[in-house]
């Protein structure tokens, strides 16, 4: 029977080299954190493998897991207690329905885990939608089940929202020359939206509203109380406690909730049985990991429509047709 352990640092494997080629397909400016990260994963994975280490071997030869634990990868956030735990719990469920281990590995953030996807460090991950467009351009990663809330109906989580503080700046527009502390890089609702609201009101992000990155909401809010930065992007569900005092001027619509991913290469039949497993992952095995997105009532997971995240690509490719990053 499967089971689960969580791992922080990189897994050493069998590196492809192709890095221009997955340069050369980033959309349009190509996102420089991911290039930056996947040559770093690269050096790391291609000296353990010339140490010799098991990871040299090809993974699943045999196209079977029940000797070689598939990895499932995690964006947590330094700090992040509970996180470990709810993926930990998720896994177990998991690894119980393949019959076969699963190890959890967590990564900082989407980056990170698209990176790893690419260089074939982890098997699996749970994206951002944004990073799942990103990572299926990249290195054709591709979503395999989505967190639902009925039958056949992929999630929605909380809506992303900026917040300023007192009374200065009540309308986006009013952001021009203020600080903002954006989400995570490839997230919808932290980094693609919030920038995509700006744009339509004719300001740019970077530019003419300076911004930093905040690892999670309350990094961001703690950013906005101190007055480090003027306004905050969130994109979970908040505590009223955690909106005391805080103006919104700007909410999106409810944002897609995350998907489970996985890489190319797989072999096809224990692709198909790690699809049917995941997709028989019950509400009960991800309710932890749903609360954390503002999904409720969440059913369990399903196949994802292959047009579902067509605005969020559009989306992207408005960005990068302004001349922003991805």
């Amino acid at each position: 029977m499967g089971g689960a352990t969580v791992r922080r640092s990189p897994a050493a494997v069998s590196v492809p080299t192709d890095l221009p080629s997955l340069r050369r397909r980033l959309p349009l400016l190509a996102v420089a954190a991911l290039v930056a990260a996947v040559a770093m994963l690269a050096l790391v994975a291609g000296g353990r493998a010339a140490s010799g280490g098991d990871e040299a071997r090809p993974r699943f030869a045999d196209a079977s897991c029940t000797r070689t634990a598939v990895r499932l990868g995690f964006a947590l956030p330094d700090g992040d207690e509970a996180g470990p735990r709810a993926a930990e719990r998720a896994a177990r469920s998991f690894g119980e329905l393949l019959a076969c281990p699963v190890q959890v590995v967590v990564r900082r953030d989407q980056v990170e885990l698209v990176a790893a996807l690419a260089l074939h460090q982890i098997d699996l991950a749970q994206l951002d939608p944004l990073a799942m467009v990103v990572g299926d351009r990249v290195a054709a990663i591709a979503p395999i089940g989505a967190y639902a809330t009925g039958l056949d109906v992929p999630a929605r989580g909380a809506p992303s929202r900026i917040w300023t503080r007192g009374t200065r700046i009540d309308v986006l527009s009013g952001l021009r020359g203020r600080r903002l502390a954006l989400g995570p890089a490839l997230t919808a609702g932290g980094d693609l939206l919030p920038r995509r609201a700006l744009l339509d009101v004719g300001l740019r992000a970077g530019e003419d509203v300076p911004t930093v990155r905040a690892a999670d909401d309350a990094r961001a809010l703690a950013l906005l109380r101190r007055g480090a930065v003027d306004a905050a992007v969130t994109r979970g569900p908040l505590r009223p406690e955690d909106e005391r005092g805080l103006r919104e001027v700007w909410r999106s619509e409810p944002v897609l909730a995350d998907v489970v991913a996985i890489r190319p290469g797989v072999p096809g039949a224990l692709r198909r049985l790690i699809g049917a497993s995941v997709r028989g992952l019950t509400a009960v095995s991800i309710g932890a990991l749903a609360d954390r997105q503002g999904i409720a009532r969440p059913t369990g997971m399903v196949n994802v429509p292959p047009d579902l995240y067509g605005p969020l690509a559009d989306g992207l490719d408005h960005l990068t047709g302004a001349g922003l990053s991805p």
